[in-house]
């Protein structure tokens, strides 16, 4: 319920700034997009999913240099993450961290 009053609420305040409402905005391709912020940060924690986002949104623009190969080297990251860091970055990461500073204790 408290997902769906804060989805409600997002709605109106978008339909507030923009005037009007039309399904433009929410085309398939946004709408996978958005889950796999959420997938490849870690569905698990508000943090993965911030870290998902931001990766999403900015590594894109990292690896511009790479021109024709910049999707498939994207692409290629997220494979590689879903193989090895199955719940997604944040969590995984922070179980290779506590699993490492654990090795070292009797």
């Amino acid at each position: 319920m408290i997902s769906a009053a804060y989805a409600s609420a997002a709605g109106g305040l978008l339909a507030l700034f923009n005037g009007h409402v039309t399904p433009g905005p929410f085309r398939f391709p946004i709408s996978v997009q958005l889950v796999t912020m959420v997938v490849l940060g870690g569905m698990g924690s508000i943090l993965g999913s911030v870290v998902g986002a931001a990766l999403l949104v900015l590594l894109p623009q990292v690896l511009t240099f790479l021109q024709d190969y910049e999707h498939a080297f994207l692409g290629l990251i997220m494979i590689l993450t879903m193989i090895f860091l199955r719940s997604g970055l944040v969590p995984g990461l922070l179980k290779l961290l506590a699993k490492d500073g654990h090795e070292g204790n009797p």
